[in-house]
This record gives C-alpha cells, sequence and structure tokens, in this order.
C-alpha cells in the first residue's frame, strides 16, 4: 500500500489511501487502543505501521477480495 519506507510518520502520511480508508478522527480514537511494539531482543522484521495494517483490513473487507 505505501513505499517500503520504515519512518512511521512518514510512510502514513504520504499514502492517500490509507487516509482515505482511516480518517484522522477514527485513527485519534483507535491509536490508544493499541499495544505498543514489544522489543525484539534477538531481532526480527519490523512491524507494517498500525495505521497501514488496518487500512488493509478495511480495504479486504469493503472490496469483497477473498
Amino acid at each position: 500500500m505505501c513505499p517500503a519506507n520504515r519512518d512511521r510518520e512518514t510512510s502514513v502520511g504520504s499514502c492517500f489511501m490509507v487516509k482515505q480508508l482511516v480518517p484522522d478522527e477514527l485513527w485519534m480514537i483507535l491509536e490508544p487502543l493499541l499495544p505498543p511494539e514489544p522489543p525484539k531482543p534477538s531481532g526480527g522484521r519490523p512491524w507494517v505501521p498500525n495505521r497501514v495494517a488496518l487500512a488493509s483490513i478495511i480495504y479486504v473487507l469493503k472490496s469483497g477480495i477473498p
């Protein structure tokens, strides 16, 4: 959905589709309810930003993709 940019603010802020599917008003309500990213002492893949993940779920539900 968004460029593979690890800077969370930049990667979410530049994606029109994410902002359209998850408006700022909705995100302000949902963001405090999400858990923080746990520490990874042995490495591992970084999380996808929460807003992008939510927008992806909403896109699948709205489009009917199986």
